[in-house]
């Protein structure tokens, strides 16, 4: 893996500690990184698309800001209630990812009171669900300023950062 996906892997679960500590929920989380470490963060829970269009709009973002990696995360439920953290990390030029998986445990109140230590998997990307979204597919006109003007009113809610290179000092 490169810096940036090292550094999304070292990250991403101290995001969702630093969420979920300060406001017990866990959102949809998508990050991409540029090869200048051009950061951008944010939640998506009230992204209003299909899901082939969500594809398509990830897509589009990475293409738009030359991505070299991302990493998207959510909350997924098991067929037996368990709850877990889900996140892919992914890289342009890298044919594996990483998927980390955490489980959540919950109080009687249904706050979250514990987060398992994460487990880490690297495996095909294309075998990693949200792994496939540097794979080239070509957008309509229509979507591509459909988009545009999605990403624009979220970029504006969207954390901005310069990466710090956790790995590497």
């Amino acid at each position: 893996m490169n810096k940036f996906g090292l550094t999304l892997t070292a990250e991403m679960p101290i995001l969702y500690a630093n969420l979920i500590n300060s406001g017990g929920f866990v959102p949809k989380v998508f990050t991409l990184v540029n090869e200048d470490g051009d950061q951008y963060v944010f939640y998506l829970d009230k992204l209003d698309l299909d899901r082939e269009s969500e594809g398509e709009f990830y897509r589009y973002i990475l293409k738009e800001h030359k991505a070299v990696a991302y990493a998207r995360g959510f909350l997924t439920v098991l067929e037996t209630g368990q709850q877990q953290i889900y996140i892919a990390i992914i890289e342009k030029d890298n044919p594996n990812g990483i998927q980390l998986v955490a489980t959540i445990e919950r109080d009687e109140s249904g706050a979250i009171s514990n987060i398992g230590q994460y487990r880490k998997d690297f495996g095909a990307r294309e075998k990693i669900f949200h792994g496939w979204w540097f794979d080239e597919k070509e957008s309509s006109g229509e979507s591509t300023q459909r988009f545009q003007a999605l990403w624009d009113s979220i970029k504006a809610n969207a954390m901005h950062r310069q990466m710090v290179d956790f790995v590497n000092g």
